[in-house]
């Protein structure tokens, strides 16, 4: 009778181990249902919506009961609907930071900060160049350590942006637009700049950054700060230097 009754115990413990099992397997597959029916009406919205309010509100009335993954997407999708990811509201999307994964947290604030303190706004920059340079140091170190992920591609076009008119000081030779980070005589490239280069590379050896300032410095060297034809050249393909340099470790 004992041995029986062991063995209806195990019976039992068996039949709600499966039990727990089975619920457990319904629930991940509710959640999934729901998940996929939650990304596929944003879809629809982003394909059909003409008011960016409407992505809004969507946005903020389900990203805290989702996961922090599709978190993520709900904000992608924000800045394919807006086709500009500088357009977002980051100041309200802040509100709502805590939901989202580390690195669109990061992201976030990177973005919020541009838009809140620009460094580059009316064609002009608005901030000293030692603060310009920092500034594309901590887009290149969130763009390397998140390369797969969501936010890579719009904090790589941020960081090319910023170091683009580092370089270059806003030269546009279409426009006529002359280098910003002239001397008196408009003449050569100021020593303030060649030295806040310098300093960057000492303190940034290993950056991709300063593989770019280290190239654009030998050529400054060799033309003795001159604002010259080869200068110019080097400003028109700056965007492929960028590329060239940005190497990402394995």
């Amino acid at each position: 009778m004992v041995l029986a009754a062991e063995g209806c115990g195990e019976v039992r413990d068996e039949a709600i181990q499966e039990e727990t099992e089975t619920e457990v397997v319904l629930m991940r597959e509710a959640e999934e249902i729901s998940t996929e029916n939650l990304l596929h009406e944003y879809h629809a919205l982003l394909m059909t919506t003409g008011e960016k309010e409407d992505i809004y509100a969507f946005l903020e009335k389900h990203v805290k009961n989702c996961s922090v993954k599709d978190a993520d997407q709900l904000l992608n999708g924000l800045i394919g609907y807006l086709a500009d990811a500088d357009a977002v509201d980051y100041n309200r999307m802040a509100e709502q930071k805590n939901y989202f994964s580390e690195e669109v947290q990061g992201f976030i604030e990177l973005m919020r900060r541009e838009q809140n303190e620009p460094a580059i706004a009316d064609n002009e920059i608005k901030i000293p160049l030692t603060k310009l340079l920092l500034r594309t140091e901590e887009l290149e170190e969130h763009a390397r350590q998140y390369t797969q992920g969501v936010s890579y591609p719009y904090v790589y076009e941020k960081y090319c942006e910023l170091l683009g008119a580092a370089v270059t000081g806003f030269y546009d030779g279409e426009s006529d637009w002359t280098n910003c980070y002239l001397d008196s005589d408009k003449a050569h490239i100021e020593e303030a700049a060649v030295q806040a280069y310098s300093d960057f590379v000492q303190a940034y050896p290993d950056s991709n950054t300063s593989g770019v300032l280290l190239e654009y410095l030998e050529l400054l060297k060799e033309n003795d700060r001159e604002f010259n034809g080869r200068l110019k050249r080097f400003y028109n393909r700056i965007y492929s230097v960028i590329k060239e340099h940005f190497q990402i470790d394995a």
